[in-house]
């Protein structure tokens, strides 16, 4: 069909590859290290990563690693949730996804206190904290933030075990309606996205900040067309690095 090669942003499942065929290179272009950049300019206290879910300890894993690099200071821990409980709570709020209108309009989530009430309940019953956040910043580490009450639910166990402030940090805002709800009403300080979606229009939340990753899918297309690699020699590594820092600073000056 005239494909040549196929460019990701950070996809959901590394498996997707395997749906193509040799002849077509597939390229996962992790934007990880823009958010890490941006997380360090904010000097946070002793940061620790959090995996959300059960799903989510390798990303979170890779992105503490990324994180430490420079000798920095930063935790690692993780949420283990009751994975038949988990179903029940998507099931219960998924019925919001295909209404229309407004954010906050005819949202169940948003106007109903019982919606919200069956959340934190399941945040004491479901799940349990393994590692050490009291006293810390956390960094919740998602790949997509759908619903967000994966996210929220969260940053409540880690306030919960007394953790100081909390940040979200997930590539895709896929953001439905109650999300912009859920988020406002955590214990959230900031959930950094990128803008490989567009936010609604009507979107409202001051706490969902946008990393722009345009630059940086620029620069690997220009490698492709070169016929450099798009992990690329050291040194074009090294060039990826300061455009990298460049970006995070200009979004931290923002």
């Amino acid at each position: 069909m005239g494909v040549h090669r196929v460019l990701f942003v950070d996809h959901h499942d590394p498996r997707a590859a395997a749906f193509f065929p040799e002849s077509i290179p597939v390229i996962n272009v992790l934007p990880h290290r823009l958010a890490v950049r941006y997380f360090k300019n904010k000097k946070l206290d002793r940061p620790v990563v959090v995996s959300p879910d059960n799903e989510c300890g390798e990303r979170a894993k890779a992105f503490w690693s990324r994180f430490k690099t420079g000798n920095c200071d930063v935790g690692m821990a993780a949420i283990v949730t009751d994975h038949s409980a988990s179903v029940a709570l998507d099931q219960c709020v998924s019925s919001d996804s295909s209404a229309s209108g407004d954010l906050k309009s005819e949202d169940p989530w948003c106007s109903d206190p019982s919606s919200r009430a069956s959340e934190e309940n399941y945040d004491a019953q479901g799940a349990a904290l393994v590692g050490e956040v009291r006293g810390r910043d956390v960094i919740i580490v998602d790949d997509i933030v759908d619903s967000g009450h994966r996210v929220c639910r969260a940053a409540r166990v880690c306030k919960a075990h007394g953790a100081k402030r909390v940040f979200a940090y997930a590539p895709h805002g896929v953001l439905r309606r109650s999300a912009f709800c859920a988020i406002e009403a955590a214990p959230l300080t900031e959930v950094l996205i990128t803008n490989t979606l567009d936010l609604p229009l009507d979107a409202d939340c001051v706490k969902i900040k946008t990393l722009n990753v345009s630059r940086l899918l620029a620069l690997v297309l220009k490698r492709l067309h070169a016929e450099a690699s798009a992990e690329g020699p050291r040194e074009p590594l090294a060039e990826l690095y300061r455009f990298e820092s460049r970006e995070t600073r200009q979004h931290a000056e923002q």
